[in-house]
């Protein structure tokens, strides 16, 4: 037939999506996490202020006075015993005081805020050695116009105790002593008898350390 047929509907059934194939929806990549602002206003947290730092001070005497003090490797010619030192930083300070004819004394104090330290140094004094010779030998001896042949002068001299002097005893043994020193013909000190072979003075130590180490000349 030569009839032309007309077009109908379209009965094709769509294809399905596969059924293995699900839909997704794509996560989004992780990114870094931001960091949360402080919170503003009445619940924002204020830093604590730092305490303030409130500085001490130093108050330094000696016995005698009058010695010079140095503080941390500091000194002027003003500081001298009693002295004090105002607006120093809490903490530990060393201090040196020193005098002509003492000993030096050096220590560590702590100073601490708001706070004045207090330290009292005792100076000894120094001894000093007096060696005298005369020629000829056998000359008396006066310091400071007393005779330093007399027992009693020396041992006051030597700072040794009053009452050691009039001890019986010892002024019985310091009297034997003195007899057989002369004796032996001793007229000066130090004196020294190696083997009874006498040395006289400190310049004759290398030649008793000689006759000890040979057994004699």
């Amino acid at each position: 037939m030569d009839e032309e047929l007309g077009r109908g509907p379209d009965l094709r059934v769509p294809a399905q999506p596969d059924e293995t194939q699900a839909a997704t929806t794509p996560e989004p990549e992780p990114s870094e996490t931001e960091p949360v602002a402080p919170a503003k206003g009445r619940n924002a947290r204020k830093k604590p202020a730092p305490a303030a730092i409130i500085p001490g001070g130093l108050a330094i005497d000696s016995t005698p006075q009058g010695a010079q003090v140095q503080l941390d490797g500091k000194t002027d010619p003003s500081w001298v015993t009693p002295f004090a030192l105002t607006n120093l930083q809490p903490g530990q300070h060393s201090i040196t005081v020193s005098k002509a004819g003492y000993s030096t004394d050096q220590r560590t104090v702590n100073v601490t805020s708001a706070n004045r330290a207090t330290t009292l140094v005792h100076l000894t004094q120094l001894m000093a050695t007096l060696l005298v010779k005369s020629d000829p030998a056998g000359a008396s001896i006066y310091v400071d116009g007393r005779d330093v042949g007399d027992l009693g002068v020396v041992l006051e001299l030597s700072g040794l105790a009053a009452e050691a002097v009039g001890d019986p005893e010892i002024k019985a043994l310091a009297k034997a002593r003195s007899e057989e020193a002369i004796s032996r013909g001793v007229f000066g000190s130090p004196w020294f008898f190696v083997d009874d072979e006498p040395f006289w003075g400190w310049d004759r130590l290398p030649m008793i350390d000689d006759w000890l180490t040979r057994g004699g000349w």
